[in-house]
This record gives C-alpha cells, structure tokens and sequence, in this order.
C-alpha cells in the first residue's frame, strides 16, 4: 500500500478519498460568501484544474480519445451537468426557498459531481479502485477506535450532536458513537455502507482481523439503535454470499460465511452489553433506546432491555406505533413526495427546500428532513432527476454484477455489496445528498465498470485481428 501511494497520482487518490470522508469537517470555520471552508471544499476545485486543464492540455489527444469511446464515462458527466443546470434553474424560478442554503447545496453537489470527474481521470492515469478501498479501510479502522473510545468514555468532538446534548445538560445519550460526524445516524450509514471492505480476507490473519471489525462495527450500530443501517448490513452480506458461493471451493466458502453469519450475530447480541459493562461511567437513564426518543422528549424506562429486531418492527410499525419515529417517517415520505406532485407537477420544491411540502399539510406530525436519499433527490429535484440518478446507478450495479459473474473479482464483488448496503443506509440521516463520501462509492462503481470496459473492447479488438 505504501509502495503504491509513491505514485503521484495514486496520492492524489489518497487525499481526495480522505478529504472526502473528513470533508464536513471545518478545522478553521473561515466563511466566503456564506460557505464555511474545508480542506475538501478547497482541494476538489484545485485537482479539478490540475487534470482537466493542465494534464487535458498535455495529453488531450489521448484523453478526448477514452472520453469519446467511453459512452458510460460521457453519460455520466451529462447527467451530473444537467442535475446542477436543472438546481440552478430551481432556485431561480422558486417562489419560497432560502437562496443562502440552496447555493450551498448545489456548491456541495457541484463538488461531489467533480469528485466522480477526477476518480475518472485518475483512473485514466493509471490510478487503480483498490487505492480507494485501501485508503477508506484505514480510515474506517480508525473510526472505529475513535468510536470506541467514544461509547467508553463518553467524550466527543465538539462538532457532534452528542456534545451538544452534554453541553444542554443532557446525558441520556452520552455513551453514544458519532465521530468526526454530527450525528450518530449520519456516522452509522457511514459503518454500514462501506463495512463490505472487510469481507474479504487473503489470508487467516487478515480473515481474522476482518472478523474483528465486522464485530466491532455491528456492536457500534446496535449501540447507536441504528436498526436501519443494521439491516444493511445483513443485506450487503447476504448478496455477498449469494454472488461469492463457487462449488469448486464450498468447504473454505461455506466456513467463511458461517463465521461472517456468527460474528454479526454476536454483535448483534453481545456487543452493546459489552460496551455496557465497560463504560468508564454510569449513563442517565436508558441511553439504549436511541436519539430519536431522546429529539422527542419521551421518558426511557429505568431497565435497559435488549429488544430483539421483531420487537424494534413492531415498535416502529406495529398497530400501536402511530407516534413512532417509523411511522412519522413514512408519513413524512407518503405526504413530501404526493404534496411535491400536486405543488410542482412533479419538477420538485428546489435544493435544500425539503420542508417547502408542510405548507400545504394539515398533518402537524411530519419531519421537516426528508430522512431518506431517494425521497430527498425526489421531493427537491422531481422526478426527471430521480429518475436519471437511479437508472444511472441501475446501470451501474447491474453491469457490476455481469463483470463479476463473469470474472470473480473480489474487488468488483466489494463495490457491489458497498452498493447494496448503500440503498439501505441511505434511510439512515436525517439529510444525505450533500455529504461528499457516497461520491466517491459512486465514482469507484464508475471506474470499474470502464475498467472491464476496456479489457472487452481489448478483447474484441484481438478476436477481429486473428480472424
């Protein structure tokens, strides 16, 4: 790995998938017209004018030659070029919207659009995905001890929500996980999403260290009361399986997947008691029955329980769960995306103007955070953007699995399982689109589908040079 981070270009590809996932994070909180500075915000525009403009300018003949054979590569930066025109011409023509929070929106996804522009130049530089997926692992890992740290001793950055709650004087939620992320719902999408990267191991100890992590992440979800990344989780494995499973190598396969199968059900189990019975101090109250109980004022009871997934079902969406933060959720999604249509025949209410749906509702008892990435694209953007974006990504995971049926790739068969964990995840935070990580899955998914791209197009070149 640190050979391989010599590489110019593949340190570029270091840094940007570092100050992706650390790219919230303002360490100076220097505003320019309204916008707080981070490295991230400061670093994409500059990569952007290093590859499109310097490198194009040395190279163009060979670069415009990839672009105009790549029909994927083309699409890809059409649509993300007409998504910003289409955001851009919202906050124009919208009659309610907060101008100052929709550039800002458009800014972050301009950035993540850009993000996928240089993944892709990268990769024609020779920058390969297992830089991406090596550099999120470690990242991950260090997380995960933060995070650790942070359910033992109940200390947080100051950035977090959770400190937010210790500073109002409220410690029901102290023992909680959320990183350099504002809130634990955003840093368990987070776990969930690229937890696939320790499926795989290539040899006993690495096999073990993943088992360790995989352990260690379930636990940090349970912790949270993050049920909906939980269930990603079981989903991204499940399509592991499934895809992974040779009958040549049944007996290492199938004992892999027992102790996979094992290891998150003693997370699943297990592990908030263990964190439970080391933490440094005594927690006020149930902290175990999440921070949407806690947003809401509704007292925990004096006993903490380990409720099974039936129970947490039924508790969210059971006959008598009207006042639960599932049930609002769906009624939040059903009420947004009927009352986008009847308002905006199906255009959408603009960039970050999510809640511009409660004007017209009787119902007082919605979410003004759309609290799902598929219903925020839908309600903000319309439906012409929605369906651009997941066609886009349908394509995407479809060709993925057709290249790894048809060569085994392990690291093809990671992307898929990221992306199976990432429809799920995405329920998770209260708002998603303009966090910059999801990009850079997105750009991974991109450049390894141009990868096999070019190995077919070399192999059918050869098979017309022999006949």
């Amino acid at each position: 790995m640190l050979k391989s981070i010599g590489n110019k270009h593949n340190l570029i590809a270091v840094i940007l998938c570092a100050l992706s996932i650390f790219g919230m994070y303002s360490f100076l909180h220097i505003k320019v017209l309204g916008i707080t500075l981070t490295a991230y915000r400061i670093a994409v525009p500059i990569m952007i004018v290093y590859y499109y403009l310097l490198i194009f300018y040395k190279q163009k003949n060979i670069i415009f030659q990839n672009y105009i054979e790549k029909k994927l590569t083309l699409s890809a930066m059409l649509v993300c070029a007409f998504w910003v025109i289409y955001g851009l011409v919202q906050v124009l023509l919208a009659e309610e919207i907060n101008y100052k929070e929709s550039i800002q929106e458009m800014y972050m996804l301009s950035l993540g659009f850009l993000s996928i522009a240089i993944m892709i130049a990268l990769h024609l530089s020779g920058v390969k995905a297992k830089i991406f997926l090596y550099t999120v692992k470690v990242i991950y890992v260090a997380l995960i001890i933060f995070s650790i740290y942070e359910i033992v001793t109940g200390n947080h950055l100051a950035s977090s929500k959770l400190q937010e709650f210790l500073n109002e004087g409220d410690e029901r939620c102290k023992y909680l996980s959320s990183t350099i992320f504002y809130n634990v719902n955003d840093y368990s999408a987070f776990l969930a999403i690229f937890l696939p990267v320790f499926f795989e191991g290539r040899n006993f100890g690495e096999k073990i260290f993943n088992l360790i992590m995989i352990f260690l992440s379930v636990s940090v979800l349970i912790k949270n009361d993050a049920w909906i990344c939980f269930f990603a989780v079981a989903i991204s494995l499940l399509i592991y399986i499934v895809l992974s499973y040779e009958k040549n190598n049944f007996k290492n396969n199938i004992i892999n997947y027992i102790m996979m199968i094992i290891t998150v059900f003693c997370g699943y189990k297990f592990g908030r008691k263990i964190f439970n019975s080391i933490e440094l101090q005594s927690s006020v109250g149930d902290i175990n029955q999440g921070t949407e109980d806690i947003i809401q004022g509704i007292e925990p009871p004096t006993e903490v329980t380990e409720p099974s997934i039936s129970q947490v079902i039924t508790s969210q969406l059971g006959e008598n769960s009207v006042n639960s933060s599932g049930h609002i959720r769906i009624d939040t999604y059903c009420e947004s995306i009927s009352n986008m249509f009847a308002d905006t025949f199906g255009l959408g209410y603009g960039p970050a103007n999510f809640n511009q749906y409660l004007i017209n509702s009787d119902n007082a008892n919605l979410l003004i955070n759309p609290h799902s990435l598929w219903v925020e694209i839908l309600v903000q953007y319309g439906l012409i953007i929605f369906i651009l974006f997941v066609g886009a990504l349908l394509y995407l995971y479809i060709c993925l699995v057709k290249i790894y049926l048809a060569n085994r790739d392990k690291v093809v068969l990671c992307a898929i399982s990221m992306d199976s964990a990432y429809v799920f995840a995405s329920f998770a935070p209260s708002v998603f689109l303009t966090y910059p990580y999801h990009w850079i899955l997105i750009g991974i998914s991109i450049i390894l589908v141009m990868k096999y791209h070019n190995v077919i197009l070399r192999r059918l070149g050869d098979t017309k040079h022999g006949e």
